[in-house]
């Protein structure tokens, strides 16, 4: 939406709301009900617009806990190997250690219990910047090539929420899972 919402003296007030990623634009109706606003939407222009309403991501995101996920974690085994394919399209979470994605490639084979480890290939945000875009990066786990470039890249979304930070992630590759940089386990056995 383009513009402030209205307060409860406005009333019903018109705004316009363009599409992210377009330049259309389209007039909508807004009030402000004191604890809650009602919107007048029209349709939208084609079946690949939608509406959504943005939501605190600090506070909806999914938790991801699993000390596994840890740079410093080396599974011994293929069976021990994890992976995030198909979890979906989501903000998550990181809960464990210093709770933010490793922001370099983790050393070792199947480094964060996985056989493709997945890693912050940019700095993380600061508070002040909010939600910005950011890019991770798939490591091929060969036992021959220990640091190596990305085989593949993931567009991502970050946000600082002051003591941890939220991620829009999308896993989409097979045998691949996130890293954390986590030194609270660094040092602990498996």
């Amino acid at each position: 939406m383009l513009g402030d919402l209205p307060s409860v003296e406005d009333g019903e007030a018109e705004r316009s709301l363009k599409f992210a990623g377009t330049s259309h634009v389209m007039q909508i109706r807004v009030k402000n009900c004191g604890e809650h606003y009602v919107y007048w939407l029209q349709p939208s222009p084609n079946a690949h617009y939608v509406f959504s309403i943005d939501t605190d991501v600090c506070l909806h995101a999914r938790n991801l806990a699993e000390e596994w996920r840890n740079m410093f974690y080396v599974s011994d085994t293929q069976d021990d190997l994890h992976t995030d394919y198909q979890m979906g399209k989501d903000w998550y979470r990181f809960t464990t250690g210093f709770q933010m994605m490793a922001e370099s490639p983790p050393g070792p084979q199947y480094s964060c219990g996985t056989k493709r480890p997945a890693y912050l290939n940019q700095a993380h945000p600061t508070v002040e910047e909010g939600v910005v875009p950011r890019e991770v990066c798939y490591k091929m786990d060969e036992p021959d090539q220990v640091y190596q470039a990305c085989f593949e890249v993931e567009n991502v979304r970050v946000k600082n929420c002051g003591e941890y930070y939220t991620y829009q992630l999308n896993p989409s590759i097979q045998d691949a899972a996130y890293c954390v940089y986590n030194r609270k386990t660094s040092c602990e056995p498996k």
